[in-house]
């Protein structure tokens, strides 16, 4: 049922306008005298549409006009006013004010009727499409808002994967993870091997971003974690997660990888790729690009993979990044002196907006003695 106001302030006109309606069964229609019932009666019933009087004593039809555009409950009813001939200047200004349509009362009965009739069905039509399409935002709105703290919940599990920061005896860790969006395909580890005196890690960058993304990346973190204490080096390691990613590499899913191990004992780096081809090293006060094949893994089960080894010294410093970070690099590679300023610029950046894509960053400090 659909409730309209016919405003006017001679009884005899709000009576014909009902009698032009009468065959409209959907219709329940609540008369006024003034804008002051008007608002009464917008304040008591869910109104669908208003015929509006313009010149009515007390408070005219141009007051309830602005009124009804400025309060938020109220401002998108459709009005259709109603003027004399002779008062085509009254209607222009009701238009300007926001009014829906108009028509004018000295129009032949039968010609205002159907007309009226007509006006009436296509406001209120109209102000029911912009009421389902007000329903169907709320209902949008809310599962955005759904979906927004089931990220955000999401970006929390993330983050409690990851290792934190360590400032030891013998080296230093420090870390950055920046997801493009809420969450991450990015995901890093590294531990402290007491029996090999060695620290051992990886950063892993699913394909892609978004929700899948970081379900996969959530996946394979519980996967490596049963898998790589099985295996010996960085080498093995990517082979064994090369076969064992193959069932969650969907269409165009896919990942690269870099596996190192620092040993303290013979003082020797040790890394392998899976299509994370670059880090960077520090001595002598100058940093090197290192650069190491490997094709990304989840690809190709026969894929072959190579590890390299070389010695570090005290006061050394390796970063270890994903894609992310590769794109910001130049030729040749002019970075602040240590790692931590590397860091913290690259930080600087994506809170700039400057990186368009997932960004992990570690950078391991051998200390001296």
């Amino acid at each position: 049922m659909n409730h309209i106001i016919v405003a006017d302030d001679f009884s005899v006109n709000r009576k014909i306008l009902k009698s032009f309606l009468k065959d409209m069964k959907e219709l329940t229609i609540h008369e006024a005298a003034d804008g002051f019932q008007v608002i009464a009666l917008l304040e008591q019933f869910d109104i669908d549409l208003v015929l509006l009087d313009l010149v009515m004593p007390n408070k005219d039809g141009f007051a309830v006009l602005a009124e009804m555009k400025q309060h938020e409950g109220y401002r998108h009813i459709p009005i259709i006013v109603q003027s004399a001939l002779t008062q085509n200047e009254y209607v222009t200004q009701a238009l300007r004010l926001g009014a829906y349509d108009y028509f004018h009362k000295t129009l032949g009965d039968s010609l205002l009727e159907d007309t009226l009739v007509l006006k009436v069905r296509n406001a209120i039509h109209s102000y029911s499409l912009y009421k389902q399409i007000q329903e169907e935002l709320k209902v949008k709105q809310f599962y955005q808002e759904r979906l927004r703290q089931d990220l955000h919940v999401a970006s929390l599990v993330q983050r409690r994967f990851l290792p934190d920061n360590i400032a030891g005896s013998m080296f230093s860790i420090k870390t950055l993870y920046r997801p493009l969006h809420v969450v991450s395909g990015d995901l890093y580890d590294y531990k402290w091997d007491e029996e090999k005196q060695s620290i051992v890690g990886y950063i892993l960058d699913i394909s892609g971003h978004g929700v899948a993304t970081a379900l996969i990346t959530s996946a394979l973190k519980s996967l490596i974690e049963q898998g790589f204490g099985q295996c010996n080096s960085p080498k093995e390691k990517i082979e064994w997660l090369n076969q064992a990613i193959m069932p969650y590499c969907y269409e165009d899913f896919y990942a690269t990888i870099i596996c190192f191990e620092l040993n303290f004992t013979n003082k020797m780096i040790t890394y392998a790729s899976g299509g994370i081809h670059h880090f960077l090293y520090h001595s002598d006060r100058k940093w090197e690009l290192i650069t190491t094949p490997g094709s990304p893994i989840g690809l190709y089960e026969n894929a072959e993979f190579q590890q390299h080894s070389f010695p570090f010294r005290d006061g050394d410093e390796v970063i270890f990044f994903s894609d992310g970070i590769a794109d910001l690099l130049e030729r040749p590679v002019v970075l602040p002196t240590d790692a931590n300023g590397s860091i913290e610029s690259w930080r600087a950046l994506c809170e700039a907006g400057k990186v368009r894509d997932d960004v992990t960053v570690m950078g391991i400090t051998i200390k001296k003695e």
